[in-house]
């Protein structure tokens, strides 16, 4: 699989180069979003999707058919119950206030296809 297929795990299709990728995607994100399985979008200032919520049910959907390939970190304790996830999510909760775990992060990111940083930043 090139670095295209790879970097959206073998989900989007396009039939030549990235910037066709970029343009399914967006198709793809508009027909969920136009579905309800995103709410509440915020766009910039060019009126681009920024960020949305997922519909509370397709996040449970999800979370069930993924069941532990994906992990939702909300204290440094629960990394070592991540052995198993590819889809890794660090909570708001563990990046407030605490000093960042580096080497555990350096270690999860190794083994991992994705992880993502929940932070609400006011």
């Amino acid at each position: 699989m090139d670095g295209l297929g790879s970097a959206t795990l073998g989900l989007l299709h396009p039939t030549s180069e990235a910037k066709e990728l970029e343009a399914v995607g967006d198709r793809y994100f508009d027909e969920l979003l136009s579905r309800s399985f995103f709410q509440a979008p915020v766009l910039d200032w060019q009126g681009v999707v920024w960020r949305c919520k997922m519909h509370d049910l397709v996040h449970d959907l999800a979370a069930s058919v993924a069941g532990d390939e994906q992990a939702v970190v909300k204290d440094e304790k629960q990394l070592k119950d991540t052995e198993r996830a590819r889809h890794i999510s660090w909570s708001e909760e563990v990046l407030l206030g605490k000093e960042f775990p580096k080497e555990q992060l350096l270690e999860v990111a190794r083994r991992v296809q994705s992880f993502t940083f929940h932070y609400r930043g006011e």
